[in-house]
């Protein structure tokens, strides 16, 4: 791994119509509730028969809610009816020169969310939350954030201020192009800030 590049965790998840906005909601809120470390009001959310903690901001609502409506356009628009979203947490340092001296944003963290749009619900799924794709997908998502969180603590860099967002934050939607083994080389995408 490069000196400055971020940490990467992938998330795969597959998400049906009914609960699919809600379960990436979730997701993305389950994510920013780990990352944010400024004092948050916590709330918890929801969905099937998992409970999952939240923030409580007017703003971050807003903004979740802003990037889960074009993640969710995104994916359903999609040929591959697949798309991503990607959250990058930041540190800002002052990079020195001989005569001058500016901040730039050093990556330390990326996740990327790479949902896939569930092309027919089985049968005895229908009427069973607990055992519906979303949710199993939700539930090993849910449990690879914890896992990071818990395993790297050490690469959170020193907390300088006390704003709700100490560290720099980017979330973007990408669309995953169609695997098509003449158009591009295998493992190549392209991450959009």
């Amino acid at each position: 791994m490069e000196p400055n590049s971020p940490i990467t965790v992938n998330l795969d998840l597959v998400v049906e119509r009914p609960a699919g906005k809600d379960a990436l909601r979730a997701l993305l809120h389950l994510i920013l509730f780990h990352r944010l470390f400024g004092c948050i009001k916590p709330r918890t959310t929801e969905i099937f028969d998992l409970t999952l903690p939240a923030v409580d901001e007017p703003e971050i609502d807003n903004l979740v809610n802003i990037k889960i409506d074009s993640f969710w356009r995104t994916l359903e628009s999609s040929a591959n009816s697949r798309a991503e979203m990607v959250i990058i947490f930041s540190e800002k340092r002052t990079k020195k020169s001989w005569f001058s001296s500016n901040e730039e944003e050093i990556p330390w963290e990326k996740w990327v969310i790479d949902a896939q749009l569930a092309t027919r619900t089985e049968p005895s799924q229908r009427n069973s939350p607990s055992n519906s794709t979303t949710r199993l997908y939700l539930q090993r998502c849910m449990q690879r954030v914890l896992e990071h969180v818990d395993e790297k603590r050490d690469a959170v860099p020193p907390i300088q201020t006390q704003t709700l967002s100490p560290f720099p934050m980017s979330i973007t939607v990408n669309r995953v192009p169609s695997a098509d083994p003449r158009s591009q080389p295998a493992g190549v995408r392209g991450y959009g800030r």
